[in-house]
């Protein structure tokens, strides 16, 4: 581990993964000219506090398979944001078969860390491997991602935009972050979706293929209750009333997408979306938008 001074550029050709550690600060995926597959990813950093790295602790580890950034503002609570800068550029190549490690972003600052890409259609492609966010404040809007799995453990709040997007399987938990997820139309993506969901104020939207041959493809189970107060007693309803009611959602509904422009051909596997968050809402295409 070392503490740097910013500016410089990091390769990330030995890491199997790697760990993004930020407060408030801006990331962009930036596409890099002339980099085939073969090259590997980048990190260059500028961070600053009036100048000057006073209370601003950076450290690294480019050195070890798991590598890590970790931006620690210590400033006091008035003053920690005043004449801040924290900019991290992770450079990728522009041939879309790179491949990206095991990557987590997290956030821990009262600010949000806004995730980015330089180019709408350039491509992030972490093959095989997991990519992560986590924290609490974060406004991601990407396209074009590659993974086999994206996870989001836990988000306090923000908005998580990802379009286009190739994955095998996805994990979101938040408490009030919006999540609008829209899936590429890759040969691997022409399967249906098996989505549990639980979102307490019922500000979700899924689109999926209607069933025009009549099959029975699309199906949504809705777990929620509501509760309403009649006189002295409470009770619980499945339908949904008039009246003073407040909606539970103790337990996770689900639904069943099923992608367009496709017959879907017998004993095709679902891929499993698990999304969570208690009140920001939550969207989720079977298609391109």
């Amino acid at each position: 581990m070392q503490i740097v001074s910013t500016g410089d550029i990091y390769s990330l050709g030995e890491a199997s993964s790697f760990s993004l550690h930020t407060d408030a600060c801006r990331v962009t995926f930036l596409p890099v000219r002339g980099r085939t597959h073969r090259d590997p990813l980048d990190v260059r950093m500028q961070v600053a506090a009036n100048g000057s790295l006073e209370n601003v602790l950076v450290q690294t580890d480019f050195c070890d398979s798991s590598q890590f950034v970790r931006v620690n503002n210590s400033r006091d609570a008035l003053n920690r944001y005043k004449g801040y800068v924290c900019e991290i550029d992770i450079g990728i190549p522009e041939d879309p078969s790179h491949t990206a490690p095991v990557m987590e972003i997290s956030n821990i600052g009262t600010e949000a860390t806004f995730i980015r890409k330089a180019s709408q259609t350039a491509v992030v492609n972490f093959g095989a491997n997991m990519f992560s966010v986590s924290g609490t404040i974060l406004e991601m809007e990407l396209s074009n991602v590659k993974a086999r799995r994206f996870s989001v453990p836990y988000l306090e709040s923000g908005f998580l935009m990802l379009q286009n997007t190739t994955f095998m399987s996805m994990g979101v938990k938040t408490v009030a972050a919006d999540v609008l997820v829209s899936v590429s139309q890759e040969p691997d993506m022409l399967v249906p979706y098996s989505i549990l969901y639980k979102q307490s104020t019922n500000n979700v939207c899924f689109v999926s293929r209607n069933d025009s041959a009549g099959e029975n493809l699309y199906a949504h189970t809705d777990r929620c209750q509501f509760l309403c107060r009649s006189d002295s007693l409470n009770v619980l309803t499945t339908t949904e009333p008039q009246g003073p009611c407040v909606r539970s959602c103790t337990q996770s509904s689900s639904v069943r997408l099923v992608p367009y422009k496709r017959d879907l051909q017998p004993g095709l596997k679902d891929h499993l979306v698990d999304l969570e968050s208690v009140k920001g809402q939550v969207f989720f295409f079977s298609h391109r938008i």
